[in-house]
């Protein structure tokens, strides 16, 4: 990925991070694009040379499909991979990018001695969850709000 392809990537996780906080009633929407930008700055201080995280452009026929962010983390049992972020554009949704950015990810994670691969996905992205349970994953976890 570029500098230039980072920069409107970081800009879009941004805004994208933020309408899911709202969406999802963690956040109002005057919070929420601060917590976002504030929460991209943490995982991400020296952007594309930020060590343990791999950032990808997805392309296909010479046009950009989508992006691919991923975080290795190091546990005492040996390396992670955790699917920070997969986008697949608008315009190239339902045509297998995803699925293919995600064995792209698992090959990755292969590469780097990952044992596992994970994610997160809100409740409410069903499209999502259906990919990821097609392709293999299981739920492990699953948290629970009460609006008071």
């Amino acid at each position: 990925m570029t500098a230039e392809q980072y920069a409107e990537f970081e800009e879009r996780v941004i805004r994208e991070f933020a309408e899911d906080l709202v969406n999802e009633g963690l956040h109002t929407p005057e919070s929420a694009r601060a917590e976002s930008a504030r929460a991209q700055a943490e995982e991400m201080p020296d952007g594309l040379d930020t060590e343990d995280e791999l950032v990808f452009a997805a392309t296909a026929a010479g046009e950009r499909v989508g992006a691919l962010w991923l975080e290795v983390r190091r546990r005492s049992t040996g390396p992670h991979v955790f699917v920070m972020e997969l986008h697949v554009e608008p315009g190239h949704r339902r045509r297998g990018y995803g699925a293919e950015m995600m064995r792209a990810a698992e090959d990755v994670a292969r590469s780097v001695g990952a044992g596992s691969i994970g994610l997160h996905v809100f409740g409410s992205n069903a499209a999502a969850r259906g990919l990821y349970r097609g392709l293999g994953y299981r739920e492990i976890e699953t948290l629970l709000v009460a609006d008071l």
